[in-house]
């Protein structure tokens, strides 16, 4: 096991926190910024100094060149007096002349200078071309001064004349373009359409001059004529075109409608020109006409306020368009312009699970699952009812209810609401007309939740006649009606009547998800049109039958 690198503050021999070299505590940090080390090295023995600009400290933490002296230096910050005269890791001893911070090139050895612009390093860390010379320069923040003479990597060796930072391809070879927009690099860094020249453009920074002539990838070898930026799709064939809103783009990456054409539309930077005619994966190969986005009207947008997205996850009206519209984050672009999966339980032509998580199947078959949790979860699923079965909503409440209840707070008795059913009942005929607003027929996009009132007959009166909007107070996470799916915050509503309501709720764009449990349903304040049906009461503390109201059945 190596040892432990020790406190670079005077007369601390303790252990740093993290095995770096620095301190052990902020009091040594603290301590050796008013005191200056003065520990001295052996005689006759020297040390590269810190690598940074203004920092006079006269050896680098490891006593080699280019490094700094700590982590203040490292982060930008050089040491305004010279604190460290010798190098905090303890295993450096030195032997021989000083290593020197800027060192020069054996005669005749020549490198590729530093690709960062502005940096005058005339060596790159491996003195390959197209390189930087250190971390900073990588960084984005060049070197002030030439630092670094020679390469830092010890194996490099060179012969013969340097390699030129701007190297000539090969007679007669030739190679993409860089894909970045503004980019004048002549070569990809694998010479294929579509691709960056290097990291900095991959990251949206576009080279200021020609840099690239060649591939870096080693194993490029050019023959016959250099592959372009827009290769034509086969005659006859056809794909779905690139999703992002603004990119021009004739095919995806998979040529499935919904998809991107590249890692940077997805990103959110729609391409300038028409780069992607085929697709990119190798493995499409297309017949008969082209998967065509569905037009205007063909499904519906997210449900989501705000949220400009032209499709829902599922192409219906009550669903969002992603995880992050569903809790709450609306999309500020129309980033899902068709639906990811088809509404139901089976999958899409891309073969997606059939529990609607999004993911592919295991097998790449419709209609299986993409592993053994969403298949158990999808068998535990109860049966899609329709909204006005009131019968077999209760039921399902009740199975519900059993699976959730906490233990903590015993056994509890389901009364169902002998409401429901009742044509005379208030609180179904709001709720029916809630159904014909948001045009739902069935179970599939709702969920059971409960509610706490401080009185009895509060739950009478809730049970016939639902929850009032005028009544609401509080609206910590929005305006609405509010809710959870976790018994015990409600009971803490319910004060000491117990009881719970149990509610369905219909999900859309008036349901939201609050703080992991609570949900938040925003009704119209008339009271006349409500997205939530009280299905049964809960006693929990043995009141006995809480006599609702109704000649429905129980």
């Amino acid at each position: 096991m190596a040892a432990a690198t020790v406190c670079q503050a005077a007369n601390c021999s303790k252990p740093t926190q993290d095995g770096l070299p620095g301190f052990c505590s902020r009091a040594c940090r603290r301590q050796s910024r008013k005191t200056p080390a003065t520990a001295m090295p052996a005689q006759g023995a020297v040390f590269a100094p810190c690598s940074r600009s203004g920092c006079p400290c006269p050896a680098s933490w490891n006593g080699q060149a280019g490094q700094h002296c700590c982590k203040r230096c490292q982060g930008g910050n050089p040491c305004g007096v010279a604190t460290h005269m010798v190098p905090s890791a303890p295993s450096v001893t030195p032997s021989g002349p000083a290593p020197t911070a800027t060192p020069t090139p054996a005669p005749g050895a020549v490198f590729a200078p530093c690709s960062r612009s502005g940096c005058p390093c005339p060596a790159s860390w491996n003195g390959q071309a197209g390189q930087h010379c250190c971390k900073r320069c990588q960084g984005g923040n060049p070197c002030g001064v030439a630092t670094h003479m020679v390469p830092s990597a010890p194996s490099v060796t060179p012969s013969g004349p340097a390699p030129t930072a701007t190297p000539t391809p090969a007679p007669g070879a030739v190679f993409a373009p860089c894909s970045r927009s503004g980019c004048p690099c002549p070569a990809s860094w694998n010479g294929q359409a579509g691709q960056h020249c290097c990291k900095r453009c991959q990251g949206g920074n576009p080279c200021g001059v020609a840099t690239h002539m060649v591939p870096s990838a080693p194993s490029v070898t050019p023959s016959g004529p250099a592959p372009t930026a827009t290769p034509t799709p086969a005659p006859g064939a056809v794909f779905a075109p690139c999703s992002r809103s603004g990119c021009p783009c004739p095919a995806s990456w998979n040529g499935q409608a919904g998809q991107h054409c590249c890692k940077r539309c997805q990103g959110g930077n729609p391409c300038g020109v028409a780069t992607h005619m085929v697709p990119s994966a190798p493995s499409v190969t297309p017949s008969g006409p082209a998967p065509l986005a569905a037009g205007p009207g063909a499904f519906s947008k997210c449900a989501r306020p705000g949220c400009r997205c032209a499709a829902s996850y599922d192409g219906l009206p009550t669903s969002y368009c992603c995880k992050a519209c569903r809790n709450g984050t609306p999309c500020s672009r129309n980033v899902h312009t068709v639906p990811q999966v088809q509404a139901g339980p089976s999958a899409t032509s891309s073969n997606l699970c059939a529990a609607g998580c999004g993911r592919k199947t295991w097998n790449g078959k419709v209609g299986e699952f993409c592993g053994q949790t969403c298949r158990q979860k999808y068998s535990q699923l109860p049966p899609t009812l329709q909204l006005k079965d009131y019968a077999g909503i209760k039921a399902q409440a009740n199975l519900w209810r059993l699976t959730v209840w906490p233990a903590a707070m015993g056994k509890g008795i389901f009364y169902g609401n002998r409401g429901l059913g009742d044509p005379s009942c208030p609180a179904m005929r709001k709720y029916e007309a809630g159904l014909a607003a948001l045009g739902l027929t069935n179970t599939a996009n709702s969920e059971f939740a409960w509610h706490g009132t401080r009185s009895a007959a509060n739950v009478m009166s809730i049970c016939w006649d639902n929850l009032d909007p005028q009544r609401r107070s509080g609206q910590a996470y929005g305006r609405g009606e509010y809710f959870s799916t976790n018994a015990s915050v409600s009971d803490s509503y319910a004060g000491s009547t117990g009881y719970l309501i149990l509610f369905l709720l219909l999900r859309g764009a008036r349901n939201t998800a609050c703080n992991g449990n609570y949900r938040v349903v925003d009704n119209p304040t008339d009271g006349r049109t409500m997205y939530c049906l009280p299905v049964g009461v809960v006693d929990y503390r043995a009141n006995g039958d809480p006599k609702l109201k109704g000649a429905g059945n129980f």
